[in-house]
């Protein structure tokens, strides 16, 4: 009984540490949320199966272990990150999956030969070396991605086929492999286990390979997208200094007619009319990738713009911001930045006046950076606490969850706050990001 509970609480310690540092791995490499709290218990829940799946599993199950651990982390992934697909969860717990194999495999080969231990060893104390260097392995990996991500700010986002096909293709391979070992330990001939050993590894090397390229293609693809979009926006501008070119003359003939009449109360409509046309000159100009520097949220407010001209909607949007110096991951900034735009335009639409004011900018007084959106709205009898309630909607079309989500993303970052303010012209929502650097 003592030797069985000092197994217990060795291999209880070691497969914690191991998945307390894998939830590091996964926040750096897919910006998974985990606080102090929920990283102990994931740590904790995982340690627990792990050890009782090693010590009491019976030998004819023993191939059903790595199942039941890829199935219950993809759920404890899916419970703690409910705004994740249970698909990307299980995509990322894959992942760990098929980093940790090779690492074990790698690990037993070299200390049971530094150590001469038997291959048939069964005594969890004697492969303590073996369970120190897997731990070790975990950390390096984890600063070696952290110092990447550091480096570069890239977040893998899993949008694709392909990237998923490569991964679980990966896991399928790789998944016989596991079992065998998971079953045999290290009971095999040592020059099958190099072999194994390395062949894993190549193929852990070859899917990360294949992934990075997959990711690369579809930066590129969205690349063009925003480099369409800003064609569009050049042209749009063109044809507007153009038009405006080409009324010069009778721009000028016509204000001398009004100075000459006296007509000071024509003069003011038609310059009113004049101001319009300058202005959409200007918000094309505003809207340009040289002002907005980060081509995810340049081609977002590139195509809601659009759209909103669309509609004839009066669409104008100032900003005086380094998007590089976000505080915020550009993938949650750019889901709220999307949904309430498209609330915006859509209250908009059903007014006479049809406007939409946004305004980005950041304060050094006040460390924050501040994100506006006010439109024109109908519907003076909003309540501004009970849309954010899920499946709550003022219309029947809608499904009443995009600022339920908005909620959801902002609860998870804890320097975001949402505002939300109506006045009788004006539905406005502030988004206030607190800046983390010094």
């Amino acid at each position: 009984m003592k030797e069985l509970l000092i197994d217990g609480g060795i291999l209880f310690i070691s497969l914690s540490i191991q998945a307390y540092i894998q939830s590091y791995i996964l926040q750096f490499i897919f910006d998974l949320k985990f606080n102090t709290s929920k990283r102990l218990a994931y740590s904790v829940i995982l340690g627990i199966y792990g050890s009782i799946a090693k010590l009491f599993l019976p030998i004819n199950l023993s191939s059903l272990n790595p199942i039941f651990a890829l199935l219950i982390t993809t759920g404890l992934l899916k419970y703690y990150n409910s705004d994740r697909s249970v698909i990307k969860c299980f995509v990322y717990t894959t992942v760990i999956m098929l980093l940790g194999a090779p690492i074990e495999i790698i690990s037993g080969l070299i200390i049971f030969q530094i150590f001469h231990l038997p291959s048939n060893v069964d005594n969890v104390v004697a492969t303590i070396p073996v369970l120190l260097m897997i731990d070790l392995w975990h950390g390096i990996i984890a600063c070696i991605i952290y110092f990447i991500k550091k480096k570069s700010n890239i977040i893998f986002r899993f949008n694709n086929k392909s990237t998923y096909l490569n991964i679980i293709f990966a896991f399928l391979f790789l998944a016989p492999n596991i079992i065998f070992y998971t079953m045999n330990r290290y009971n095999y001939p040592l020059y099958l286990l190099i072999y194994n050993a390395f062949a894993n590894l190549f193929l852990v090397i070859l899917t990360i390979y294949n992934t990075y390229n997959s990711l690369q293609l579809n930066i590129k693809k969205k690349e063009l997208e925003n480099s369409e979009l800003h064609n569009k926006t050049l042209s749009a501008l063109i044809d507007n200094i153009r038009v405006f070119k080409h009324d010069y003359n009778n721009v000028v003939h016509a204000i001398g007619g009004y100075i000459l009449l006296n007509d000071m109360d024509g003069l003011k409509k038609y310059y009113n009319g004049l101001s319009k046309d300058s202005q959409k000159v200007n918000q094309l100009e505003a809207i340009s990738p040289n002002i907005i520097n980060e081509p995810s949220i340049y081609g977002l407010i590139a195509s809601k713009y659009q759209i909103a001209d669309l509609k004839h909607l009066n669409f104008n949007f100032e900003s005086v911001f380094d998007y590089q110096n976000l505080q915020m991951p550009i993938y949650d900034f750019c889901k709220i930045l999307g949904i309430l735009l498209d609330n915006a335009i859509e209250a908009a639409e059903e007014t006479e006046e049809k406007i939409i004011n946004v305004s980005i900018r950041e304060s050094t007084k006040t460390n924050m950076q501040l994100f506006s959106i006010e439109n024109s709205y109908a519907n003076k009898d909003v309540d501004t606490e009970k849309i954010y309630e899920k499946n709550y909607s003022t219309k029947n079309r809608n499904s009443g969850i995009g600022l339920w989500e908005v909620k959801n993303i902002i609860e998870k970052n804890k320097n975001v706050t949402l505002i939300t303010s109506k006045d009788e012209k004006f539905f406005k929502q502030e988004l206030y990001i607190q800046n983390k650097t010094k």
